[in-house]
């Protein structure tokens, strides 16, 4: 899709993944569906493909559902390993870096 495109998609799909429940979402999916039949079927038929995986998250909560699907832990650890790293030129050790790193995971998690 033309990036131009991007954010009134992205707008819609939100529609579905924020809807309070499952029957909410199926009608949000076939409105999606409709508007977007012609210029980018595949989207629908993606979410269509895999509504049964897609369901098990209408039974939680809106909050619980909002930190499944934006906490990433191997990004969180990634950036709490890499920001100590930026601030420092060098290590004198192998040993050194590693105790880094170590107070790095400690303190982040």
């Amino acid at each position: 899709m033309p990036w131009k495109a991007k954010k009134a998609v992205a707008k819609d799909l939100k529609t579905i993944y924020n809807a309070p429940n499952e029957k909410i979402a199926e009608e949000a999916l076939a409105e999606f569906e409709q508007k977007y039949q012609d210029s980018y079927p595949t989207i629908a038929q993606l979410w269509r493909r895999h509504w049964q995986n897609i369901i098990p998250i209408f039974d939680y909560p809106a909050d619980i559902r909002k930190v499944i699907y934006t906490t990433n832990v191997i990004e969180s650890l990634n950036y709490s390993l890499k920001k100590p790293l930026k601030t420092r030129g060098a290590f004198p050790s192998e040993e050194a870096l590693l105790k880094v790193l170590y107070l790095a995971i400690s303190q982040g998690f």
